[in-house]
């Protein structure tokens, strides 16, 4: 039997949401966008949260909001997505890959102070697959280097550690609705 991967089955109410939304001509900022945001934050328990294509330009909007441009360096796991390395890159400044724990494949914050250097600016703390980074150390590093902490959620959605959801324990926290 074949089993349907990436099928999408649309009913009813779904069918008529998406035609109001072609008709209507509010595709990506109409009132859906806007209660999705809002439900979100509240769920999250954040003060707000604004909605955009994909992780890659949540991420990259989250660096830009924090001044992250040429000449600048930005922490990130060398395992990861393409996206928290690529984003950086899209303003201008350089992705510093630091390596992975053994046993958990999220940033070895041990690592992390060996590689700032006057240019760092901000680290990309990236959940990857649900697991949790030690945002209390990042979040430890950060402020002793006056540096902004950006959390990738996309691959941890509405997942949590002891401290609470993942991607609000940082400046800004970045999610994905897309199955990877």
């Amino acid at each position: 039997k074949e089993v349907p991967w990436w099928r999408t089955n649309y009913k009813g109410d779904e069918i008529h949401a998406v035609v109001d939304a072609i008709i209507s001509e509010k595709l990506s900022n109409g009132t859906i966008s806007k209660e999705f945001e809002q439900k979100f934050a509240e769920i999250l328990g954040v003060p707000y949260a604004v909605a955009v294509p994909n992780g890659t330009l949540a991420l990259t909007l989250a660096l830009l909001a924090h001044n992250i441009g040429p000449g600048d360096e930005v922490i990130v796991c060398c395992r990861t997505w393409i996206s928290p390395a690529h984003a950086p890159l899209v303003l201008g400044a350089k992705s510093v890959l630091v390596d992975c724990l053994s046993k958990r494949q999220v940033i070895d914050c041990q690592q992390i102070e060996n590689r700032i250097t006057e240019k760092t600016k901000a680290i990309i703390a990236v959940h990857i697959n649900g697991r949790s980074v030690d945002m209390t150390t990042i979040n430890q590093i950060a402020k002793k280097h006056d540096l902004f902490v950006i959390e990738d959620g996309c691959q941890s959605f509405l997942s949590q550690n002891l401290e609470g959801y993942l991607g609000t324990q940082s400046k800004a926290g970045c999610f994905s609705l897309g199955v990877t």
